[in-house]
């Protein structure tokens, strides 16, 4: 998420493998196009070079950012885009704020929204969604899927979801 400040500043939510979900400011973003390769995006993944502030709000500072992902088909499809934002929705729902465990859902995250722009069915963008719904409940110490009772029909998430996608065929 991004959140303007003053003239050409931003604070940036990013969600970090070893740091969790932490808020950054990006000096001059609105007003230089070339510092940050045009801008943010909200399903920008890449590598952040960040440092700490010398300021009391405790955020870290972005001075760069290398070895972008694109991924262009979040933007192009309805369902991938729906899909796309609320697998951040989730993350960000079971992420607190400054939380280095939070760290934990980077990876699924990561591969659920590459997952998602390389998918070729719609129902197969809802099934990625869902699952990652399903890791980050478990990554939070919800596990709904290997519960008693599922576990009576699919004895892993792992076989539910290959269950679920094979119906969608």
């Amino acid at each position: 998420g991004t959140t303007p400040v003053r003239d050409a500043d931003l604070i940036i939510t990013l969600l970090s493998p070893n740091l969790g979900k932490i808020s950054c400011v990006a000096r001059s973003v609105r007003g230089s196009k070339k510092r940050f390769l045009g801008g943010f995006d909200l399903f920008d993944a890449g590598n952040f070079k960040l440092s700490r502030a010398n300021n009391q709000d405790g955020l870290y500072n972005i001075s760069s950012v290398q070895e972008r992902e694109p991924w262009p088909a979040l933007r192009q499809n309805l369902a991938k885009f729906s899909s796309a934002i609320y697998c951040l929705e989730v993350a960000a729902g079971f992420a607190a704020d400054g939380d280095g465990l939070a760290g934990d859902l980077y990876g699924p995250l990561f591969g659920s929204l590459r997952l998602i722009n390389r998918a070729g069915r719609d129902p197969e963008v809802l099934a990625i969604a869902i699952f990652f719904n399903l890791l980050a409940l478990r990554l939070s110490g919800y596990n709904l899927v290997e519960s008693p009772q599922a576990a009576l029909e699919y004895p892993t998430c792992f076989a539910w979801f290959e269950a679920m996608t094979a119906d969608n065929q």
